[in-house]
């Protein structure tokens, strides 16, 4: 499961490269039921809904990529650029 889901998540990046962020959300949603553990695929999908515009999506997908992976900057990152776009500015900070 675990190879399956990386390749998966290598189809996305290259779907995401190339402006499809809903073939690439469909790839990353994929991989996660695979590897429901994986930060990086929360990550990379909450790009998608960011890149797209759908926040709200977006910040669910961030605050699971930051609670899996508390320390990583990333994540952090990405939960911020969803809040701002649904307006949380303060919780952005």
């Amino acid at each position: 499961a675990v190879e399956e889901a990386a390749a998966l998540k290598e189809s996305g990046n290259a779907l995401y490269a190339a402006k499809d962020y809903e073939g690439a959300l469909v790839k990353y949603t994929s991989a996660i039921v695979l590897s429901p553990l994986d930060a990086k695929l929360y990550s990379n999908r909450c790009a998608c809904h960011l890149s797209s515009g759908s926040y709200s999506a977006a910040v669910l997908d961030a605050a699971r990529a930051r609670h899996l992976a508390p320390e990583w900057t990333k994540a952090l990152y990405r939960l911020a650029q969803a809040r701002l776009g649904v307006g949380r500015y303060e919780d952005a900070a």
